[in-house]
């Protein structure tokens, strides 16, 4: 499958990358062979975006209206959240401080949360194009390097 997005981890030595066929690799770039690997049980909806966590040891991937949160040491699924009924998962991205956790999804909304606690969102923001005033689609969130702004 294809890859949907990837991160140095801050070592500057490995990478993570998930792809559209379910899976997540672990990579020595320097060496240029892969380390581990991860499936998640549910291969066939594949992944559609990966957010690794400021510390590292932590990746999010999502799918269609589901996050799950990966240990990277072990290269294995800890938690799954949500019930596939939110639309796509286009982007997935960590603050700096490491506790809120942006998400946009396809139809146009950015949900923004607490990653201690994801089953309810901080909030829930709308994109919307400036003329005329109308929901347009989000793929891309990005957090400003001091954790001041979000981009989307």
């Amino acid at each position: 499958g294809g890859i949907v997005g990837f991160s140095i981890l801050p070592s500057k030595r490995h990478i993570i990358s998930a792809g559209t066929d379910g899976r997540i690799a672990f990579t020595d770039f320097e060496r240029g062979f892969t380390l581990a690997t991860g499936e998640s049980a549910n291969a066939q909806t594949g992944f559609s975006a990966l957010g690794l966590h400021p510390d590292g040891m932590i990746a999010v991937t999502g799918s269609a209206g589901k996050f799950l949160i990966w240990d990277v040491k072990r290269m294995e699924v800890v938690v799954s959240k949500g019930d596939g009924t939110q639309g796509s998962v286009t982007s997935v991205c960590f603050n700096e401080d490491g506790y809120t956790m942006a998400a946009s999804m396809g139809h146009g909304v950015v949900k923004l949360y607490d990653f201690r606690n994801l089953d309810q969102p901080l909030a829930d923001l709308v994109s919307f194009d400036s003329t005329p005033k109308r929901q347009v689609p989000c793929n891309k969130v990005a957090f400003s390097n001091d954790g001041s702004y979000l981009a989307v």
